[in-house]
């Protein structure tokens, strides 16, 4: 609407014009010139706007469409994950010389073969497991002598696992399934363990708190010597993660 306006704001400058001197038609020329170029710059400005709306609108529609990708993506991964297994931490004893190495994930729904219903001497035994998280002071503190629950997971489409120590992120090319915390059996106890990767989220199972041992986990430091100190440090606890490709 501001075009019409101003032609008719301008038509009594040009009749003016022709009445009072004879350089009318000059004047007249002056006055469509500027006319016509207030037009061409009303028009360039409504042009450049309608370009920059559109831009925005196509922006709009380029981020409505990552984050459509990003929401697929998340649910492709989500559904790379499959929990086949969720249970109990059992292994061997800390304190027996024979003990079993690895920690058990063992199932909240044990089905029974043959077997006797007496506990005999001759033969291998599996307990519960505990944190032994006693001496720190951040919230892992919080999970002292809980049992320890554990989950088996399938991940569709990747072939390799792997745990890399004192590491919170994977290296490129590889999938994070989660970070945590290295943790193992006490130094000076009879059985072998082995280094465990735990959840940096771990819980204990609820009500089960109680010095009952078992398998049991600890902290993992390093001590320097064979081990650089840099980078390592002197008793400070490993992180770790576990990585897939």
């Amino acid at each position: 609407m501001a075009i019409p306006y101003l032609f008719f704001l301008l038509l009594p400058i040009l009749v003016s014009s022709q009445t009072d001197s004879d350089t009318s038609v000059g004047s007249t020329g002056n006055c469509k010139d500027m006319l016509q170029g207030f037009i061409n710059g009303q028009l360039a400005s409504a042009l450049e706007s309608l370009q920059l709306e559109n831009l925005r609108k196509e922006f709009q529609r380029s981020l409505d469409d990552k984050d459509s990708e990003i929401k697929e993506l998340r649910r492709e991964t989500e559904s790379l994950k499959t929990t086949i297994e969720e249970g109990f931490t059992g292994g061997s004893i800390y304190s027996h010389k024979g003990a079993a190495v690895e920690p058990l994930c063992l199932p909240p729904d044990p089905e029974w073969g043959l077997h006797t219903e007496s506990a005999d001497t001759w033969r291998a035994y599996v307990y519960g497991a505990e944190y032994e998280f006693g001496g720190l002071t951040d919230s892992r503190k919080n999970l002292y002598n809980y049992d320890v629950p554990c989950a088996v997971c399938r991940v569709n489409q990747r072939s390799v696992m792997i745990t890399i120590p004192a590491r919170r992120s994977c290296y490129s090319g590889w999938n994070q399934e989660y970070t945590g915390y290295l943790v193992a059996g006490y130094y000076d106890h009879n059985a072998a363990t082995q280094y465990t990767c735990i959840d940096e989220n771990s819980i204990g199972i609820p009500g089960s708190q109680g010095d009952n041992n078992g398998y049991l986990f600890y902290p993992v430091e390093g001590i320097c010597g064979s081990l650089p100190c840099l980078p390592y440090v002197q008793g400070r606890e490993l992180t770790c993660v576990v990585c897939s490709i």
